[in-house]
């Protein structure tokens, strides 16, 4: 079974188009979920790194530090590189949301994490040059925004080349679950029209997640992670999503969005914890 990452807009999975796929209902894959030994291609179209966090920055004036995940846990407290790369994803969604902000110190400490994390992946040789080269640029938005996705697009590159698409695949779904982590918790902007085509947006990237993770082999990292996809999937169906013109939009009560909002954190928490 073969992933590829495609540069900041989607993944591309090699995969059976007349294979069986969808949830079972029961959050388990299975046999009827797993298309993994198939051989075609599938597009599933992902955020950007920096997308959300851009939406962020062009709607909230101020930085809010908070809502981004603890940056105090060392990459040696995890032990799999399935956690690793979770929590590369959730670092570099970190170091692009602080870098718009202007807020360059909490930027950098993010990116000692997110090297500290590239090391324990052994991806370091391939990805290395582009640490200096952020560091130097953290206060030029235009540059740094290249750079970030430059060295996420290399970052998969070097996975997928290494045959270690799996692993890939996880870097991404960190950028997405932080995203929607931190996207949740501007309370502020949740009756905002654009706000809420984005909560629409990010519950049909969740769909694409839990689709193409079912073209993965399924072991007991994949399993934890379609569980994450499934319990998130769960509670959007108190948020209906549907699509007009091509704007993705959706309706919530507050009690749907705070169950959403507060699971969304949780997952991300213990992501970052590995509890």
């Amino acid at each position: 079974m073969k992933i590829v990452c495609a540069a900041f807009f989607g993944v591309v999975i090699l995969a059976s188009c007349s294979s069986e796929t969808g949830n079972n209902g029961a959050g388990v894959i299975g046999a009827k979920d797993s298309v993994a030994h198939s051989d075609s291609a599938h597009l599933f179209i992902l955020p950007a790194p920096l997308q959300v966090a851009t939406f962020l920055r062009t709607h909230e004036a101020s930085i809010q530090i908070p809502y981004l995940a603890d940056k105090s846990i060392a990459a040696t407290n995890y032990n799999t590189d399935y956690q690793r790369a979770l929590n590369l994803g959730i670092n570099i969604t970190d170091v692009g949301y602080a870098a718009l902000y202007n807020n360059r110190q909490l930027a950098l400490d993010y990116l000692a994490r997110t090297e500290e994390l590239v090391k324990a992946l052994r991806i370091e040789p391939a990805v290395s040059p582009y640490m200096e080269r952020i560091r130097r640029n953290i206060e030029n938005q235009d540059s740094l925004s290249y750079l970030l996705l430059t060295l996420y697009d290399d970052v998969q590159n070097n996975l997928n080349q290494a045959k270690r698409e799996k692993t890939a695949f996880y870097v991404a779904s960190g950028c997405y679950l932080e995203s929607l982590a931190i996207t949740l918790q501007h309370n502020n902007l949740k009756t905002k029209p654009q706000f809420i085509r984005l909560v629409a947006q990010e519950k049909m990237w969740l769909d694409n997640l839990a689709e193409s993770i079912t073209y993965l082999e399924p072991d007991e990292e994949s399993q934890d992670l379609f569980n994450t996809f499934f319990t998130l999937q769960d509670c959007y169906k108190d948020i209906p999503v549907k699509v007009e013109n091509n704007l993705p939009s959706c309706t919530y009560t507050p009690e749907a969005f705070i169950r959403l909002r507060d699971k969304s954190i949780q997952l991300r928490n213990a992501i970052v914890a590995n509890s």
